[in-house]
């Protein structure tokens, strides 16, 4: 996960990469992850929506910028993202966020960031 993590917004986000990183066929990490019931795209998409609350909560970035640094060329784009994995676009949840702190969805894991669960 840490290498996925890793990739997940940089330019070479793709399973191929991540895949030889790892040692294995982009097959055989496909094959790992479905047998996990997950797959490459929905692991990226996590990975870059706990990063973008990560960066909303504890940062003071733009939200074009948080975008930037989870892998979004467009802010539009990370808008539609972040709106789809969590309900409401990235000024609204950092709105939110001021007026009555952390939501019961937002908790810190262990690793010391930020993290949405969907409930």
């Amino acid at each position: 996960l840490r290498l996925l993590e890793q990739a997940a917004w940089s330019k070479d986000a793709s399973i191929d990469s991540v895949a030889t990183r790892l040692h294995m066929t982009s097959r055989t990490l496909r094959r790992k992850l479905r047998a996990e019931d997950s797959g490459f795209q929905h692991v990226k998409d996590s990975l870059r929506r706990d990063q973008a609350i990560n960066f909303l909560v504890t940062s003071r970035y733009p939200i074009a910028e948080v975008g930037r640094r989870v892998g979004f060329a467009e802010p539009a784009a990370f808008t539609r993202a972040f709106k789809q994995w969590t309900g409401v676009s990235p000024n609204r949840y950092r709105q939110e966020l001021q007026l009555q702190g952390p939501s019961p969805n937002v908790f810190m894991s262990k690793g010391g960031k930020y993290v949405y669960k969907n409930f």
